[in-house]
């Protein structure tokens, strides 16, 4: 039989440590991103929110993909010292809100520093950003005033002469009143209507119009559409967008404030 040898407890002791050592390195050399969820959050609202986080952490931003449904957002930032792509920020959102990925490509122990850092930076971010937005509610209820409902069947009917419901569509008519001081623009594009279940649906193209109504006339509802436009101080302008027909639970839709180019993202209840 072996003769034990206390030198081997002791080496033994070692070659644990050494494994527990390389282990825990690996795991803080890797390039595990640091994930961050917060619900209700827009698109806009979590793409500014990590932008802002990231350079209030003295990174300079290389490159921006602003974040939309379905289509992941992307923000690279290159450190002070001016190395390449030095972070990166993914930024995935849909309706039930948003989820941020950050990385950092320095590696080691600074992995784990910007991920805390990234954290506690974004979640002050975001207060800020809430902030700004209460007092902007504030502001718009003085005056920017939106107003977006589906009009009823014979409603429709009555004003775009067109038997919308039998030919499966809604249509969404939108006022926006900007009593305010500043200078708004306005796309379509960024209006959408959310079903009971929960799908995201956008407006009917002028090439979908067309082929519901058939041998119909097309002028009664291009001529009612609700065009891109800018709303200056002191101006109105209203219209009519239009969906696959449905029943929709919410209105959720973007203006820009032309001086700042901020996006202000808003959700309406129907």
């Amino acid at each position: 039989m072996d003769r034990f040898d206390p030198g081997d407890e002791y080496r033994l002791g070692w070659i644990v440590v050494i494994a527990t050592f390389v282990s825990g390195c690996a795991t803080i050399g890797g390039d595990a991103p640091t994930r961050l969820s917060h619900p209700m959050l827009s698109c806009a609202a979590a793409t500014r929110a990590a932008r802002g986080a990231i350079q209030r952490m003295g990174y300079t931003i290389a490159d921006i993909r602003p974040a939309s449904p379905g289509q992941p957002g992307e923000i690279v930032a290159a450190s002070a010292a001016g190395q390449a792509a030095a972070v990166r920020v993914q930024v995935h959102c849909s309706d039930a809100g948003a989820e941020f990925e950050a990385i950092s490509s320095e590696g080691g122990a600074a992995q784990l520093r910007f991920g805390r850092s990234f954290r506690s930076t974004l979640a002050s971010e975001l207060e800020r950003n809430a902030e700004q937005s209460r007092q902007r509610d504030r502001g718009r209820e003085r005056g920017l005033t939106i107003l977006a409902e589906p009009v009823r069947p014979a409603e429709a009917s009555s004003t775009l002469g067109v038997d919308l419901l039998s030919l499966g569509i809604t249509a969404l008519r939108i006022e926006i009143d900007n009593r305010s001081e500043r200078r708004y623009s306005f796309d379509p594009a960024q209006v959408a209507m959310i079903r009971i279940e929960g799908d995201r649906e956008e407006p009917l193209s002028d090439g979908v119009l067309r082929q519901k109504l058939g041998n119909q006339s097309f002028e009664p509802l291009g001529q009612q559409r609700l065009a891109g436009t800018e709303i200056g101080p002191g101006e109105k302008v209203s219209g009519y967008l239009y969906f696959r027909a449905a029943t929709y639970r919410r209105v959720r839709l973007t203006v820009t404030d032309t001086a700042s180019g901020e996006s202000e993202g808003m959700s309406i209840e129907l």
